[in-house]
């Protein structure tokens, strides 16, 4: 009889315990499944899973309502001024075209259209974690805006897991060479796009204070304006990637996917920007607005020309079809393998 109570008291204690080590180690618990768990299905399913939950989680949330954004997902605490707001619109535009691409390649029959984006995405979250590890080692002292102290090494973590599964996916995979093309007035849009976009990405990540110079005040500049800033590198690298890496692709419609969904972040960036600029954003003067503004009009008239088919004739013909068939696709996603 002893020994039994002495049993139930070790499976009580033993309960206890494993209870709050899940309470105190919630975060880290629920980013490890976050970036883990779809992986077990393969990376394809991975790969569509992650794009629809950064859509859904970061990209619409947070160029609609950044603040509320930030606040309910509880990374940072305090007020952010109008820059904040813009670049973190920008960000959450940039999560809208990579997600978009993602899906507009999801039918294709090339698996070097898989293979690009888990190359772009390995480079693109390296760069983030790079970013967020910086910012958590290097604490501002003086700051209007703060990460918190435990949400953000779980963001932390959760993006090099994800950085981790995408390079090993990408390490196994065997078609990276794709197929080789004669050089065309086409591929050559293509290829400067990919060009202006990779420098973009450098100078945004490397150097973030040669934008903010040229938009706001440097004695309001602060470490989130230029972690926020290398968080917009990061993604245009992304975007430099799968822009270069197509040029490969077999087919004509896969090369009008990424460029197509390129051209809709362009417009919506030069869009999200004239509003800041009506809304009054702090800015120098008028002629750094528009020299901000013309690298995006130059990128918006390239992609039109990189099109091999009119911009309404796709939108016709494969761009409103496939919004049709969005039902099927997403019980295509979410649908487990039987093992």
């Amino acid at each position: 009889m002893e020994s039994l109570n002495t049993s139930v008291d070790l499976t009580r204690e033993y309960t206890i315990m494993a209870q709050a080590f899940v309470w105190n180690h919630k975060l880290e618990i629920g980013a490890t499944l976050y970036a883990l768990l779809p992986s077990f299905w393969g990376r394809r399913f991975w790969l569509h899973s992650q794009m629809l939950i950064m859509l859904v989680v970061s990209g619409f949330p947070t160029v609609i309502c950044p603040q509320t954004y930030l606040s309910y997902m509880s990374e940072t605490s305090g007020k952010m001024d109008e820059t904040h707001i813009q670049l973190m619109r920008w960000i959450g535009i940039l999560i809208i075209t990579q997600a978009l691409s993602c899906w507009l390649l999801s039918k294709s029959s090339d698996s070097t259209t898989e293979t690009s984006q888990l190359w772009a995405y390995t480079v693109e979250s390296g760069c983030v974690v790079l970013a967020k590890y910086y910012m958590y080692t290097h604490p501002p002292k003086i700051a209007d805006v703060k990460f918190d102290d435990q949400m953000f090494p779980s963001s932390i973590l959760a993006t090099t897991l994800m950085f981790l599964v995408s390079l090993f996916y990408a390490l196994r995979s065997t078609d990276w060479s794709g197929y080789t093309e004669q050089l065309s007035r086409r591929n050559t849009h293509i290829r400067l796009d990919s060009l202006l976009l990779f420098v973009l990405g450098v100078i945004w990540f490397a150097d973030p204070t040669l934008f903010l110079n040229c938009q706001t005040d440097a004695k309001t500049m602060d470490d989130f304006h230029l972690y926020q800033c290398r968080v917009v590198g990061a993604f245009l690298f992304y975007n430099a990637i799968l822009s270069a890496r197509s040029v490969t692709f077999l087919r004509d419609s896969d090369k009008d996917a990424v460029i197509f969904s390129h051209l809709i972040g362009y417009l919506m960036l030069i869009t999200v920007f004239a509003v800041g600029q009506i809304k009054k954003w702090e800015t120098k003067s008028v002629k750094s607005a528009a020299l901000v503004s013309v690298d995006e009009v130059f990128l918006v008239f390239n992609a039109v020309f990189a099109m091999s088919i009119d911009v309404p004739k796709y939108l016709t013909k494969t761009f409103v079809p496939r919004v049709l068939q969005v039902p099927q696709d997403l019980q295509r996603i979410v649908k487990i393998k039987r093992f």
